[in-house]
């Protein structure tokens, strides 16, 4: 006659079967590096001066410095340090 399936059974099966689905590795997530090419054209997109993002940028940057007391050395190095937050590339001219 077979046991009936008791609780500590079930979970401990279920434990089980839980700590295997955790342990292998997640492969929802990867990290793959951008070709030369790919990675030029994707800073190409976005480095150029003209573009509406880093037009808003540079009036948010230049907003919120028009409203501090800061020193014009402070200013530029602040202008110098900002960088697009999707590229990286200077948002202020050098």
């Amino acid at each position: 006659m077979a046991e009936p399936l008791s609780r500590r059974h079930f979970l401990s099966a279920w434990s089980i079967l839980t700590v295997g689905a955790i342990a292998r590795p997640a492969a929802a997530l990867t990290n793959d590096t951008l070709s030369p090419a790919a990675q030029a054209s994707y800073l190409n997109a976005c480095s150029q001066r003209e573009q509406d993002f880093h037009k808003q940028l540079l009036a948010q940057v230049e907003a919120t410095l028009d409203g501090r007391r800061l020193s014009q050395e402070e200013k530029d190095r602040i202008r110098a340090a900002t960088t697009c937050p999707l590229c990286g590339c200077p948002v202020f001219a050098s």
